[in-house]
């Protein structure tokens, strides 16, 4: 790995804080029960998120926790929950994953509550992906799979602009965005002050 890519991921796993325009993302405290009931809470919801069904008991989320600091610790991914500065409350989390890869990265697990402000998810994600091929220099994010039912999500990639299927199967897209793709289209996104972030302690 490159000296260059080993300090930005350290400066990453520092970082209490991620702050863009519309969020902060706060990272999930893997002893916390308060956190693992927030995480429940919000895969239980009623917007239809296109989860997989499940009862997750609180020691089962705890139990999750567990895993994720032995993958924390091991530089692979993090939890944050979603800080929606306007609304000033959490509304939402995220995990960045495969982050001790060399060329790749990707993102899982996001949901949001209902009633989150409608520019943070696409904010969220977009800042992700900086994170991703501006500051960790990686090549390309996913692939992951969106289900084929859940329109809403497809569209918004669509729109977006940055990700091109490159397979699929009977269920699921599979989804992928290459660095040259995020940087042929960032830059309309960052006039509007989406997609910056910055790394607070």
């Amino acid at each position: 790995m490159s000296s260059k890519f080993e300090l930005e991921h350290k400066k990453l796993f520092k970082a209490e804080f991620v702050v863009g325009k519309t969020f902060r993302l706060v990272m999930i405290n893997p002893d916390c029960e308060q956190d693992a009931n927030f995480v429940i809470e919000l895969r239980n919801r009623k917007l239809n998120n296109y989860l997989s069904t499940s009862n997750i008991s609180l020691n089962d989320q705890m139990n999750y926790f567990k895993k994720y600091k032995l993958d924390f610790k091991r530089g692979e991914q993090i939890y944050y929950k979603i800080f929606d500065i306007s609304k000033n409350t959490f509304n939402g989390v995220v995990r960045l994953t495969e982050l001790n890869k060399i060329n790749k990265f990707c993102y899982e697990s996001m949901v949001a509550k209902e009633n989150i402000s409608p520019l943070v998810p696409t904010d969220v994600v977009l800042a992700i992906y900086t994170i991703g091929f501006e500051k960790l220099f990686k090549k390309n994010c996913g692939p992951f799979p969106v289900i084929k039912k859940n329109i809403r999500v497809l569209d918004w990639h669509k729109k977006i602009g940055m990700t091109e299927i490159i397979n699929e199967d009977n269920e699921y897209f599979y989804l992928e965005i290459s660095s040259e793709n995020y940087f042929n289209n960032i830059e309309k996104y960052k006039k509007l002050g989406l997609g910056l972030v910055s790394y607070e302690n």
